[in-house]
């Protein structure tokens, strides 16, 4: 899943309901998140939280891979305190995940461990989509060891209190717009 790749690549403004996790290994890489610029040259993971509008360049040579889920396979029919604050919250944007997990961060260790435990699962016991290197799995098993990856994930993110309250006054409805315009 993470191979060095030579090419330059450029990944339009878009956005989509699904969480995505981007694992930036090596290279330089510049990140736009909802007209926020970012420029990473240091290994890291992004969040790319539901609805946000993204684009990424990467520049040769680099190596990066993501996780796009979508945050419904999260959610319990029982409703129980991590469902009522934690799954709910982030089901309706007013939890978000943090921006940024740098390698070198304390503790960011769990995290990249979970990551690559997910990317490992696609790999082994995944089919391969048409797309080169985008891996798709419909073993049930892997299923619910992917989805208990990312519970893992989640609640490292709580509890180290990375998880992001989102208010609602500080949004930029600019976004909105351009993506309007987009479509």
């Amino acid at each position: 899943l993470l191979e060095d790749k030579k090419e330059r690549l450029v990944v339009k403004h878009h956005w989509h309901s699904e969480v995505e996790i981007v694992y930036f290994k090596k290279g330089k890489f510049k990140v736009e998140i909802n007209m926020d610029k970012y420029i990473i040259e240091e290994e890291c993971i992004c969040f790319i939280n539901s609805e946000e509008l993204h684009a990424i360049e990467l520049i040769s040579p680099y190596n990066e891979s993501a996780l796009v889920f979508d945050l419904n396979m999260l959610s319990f029919d029982l409703f129980d305190s991590v469902q009522a604050n934690i799954i709910m919250p982030i089901l309706t944007g007013k939890l978000k995940f943090p921006r940024f997990i740098y390698l070198k961060d304390e503790k960011a260790g769990e995290i990249f461990n979970e990551y690559n435990n997910i990317a490992q699962l696609y790999k082994k016991e995944g089919h391969v989509s048409l797309q080169k290197d985008v891996y798709l799995t419909k073993k049930l098993v892997s299923h619910i060891k992917i989805k208990s990856l990312l519970l893992n994930m989640l609640g490292f993110l709580y509890e180290n209190n990375l998880l992001i309250n989102e208010d609602e006054q500080n949004r930029d409805y600019r976004i909105d717009y351009i993506k309007t315009v987009i479509l």
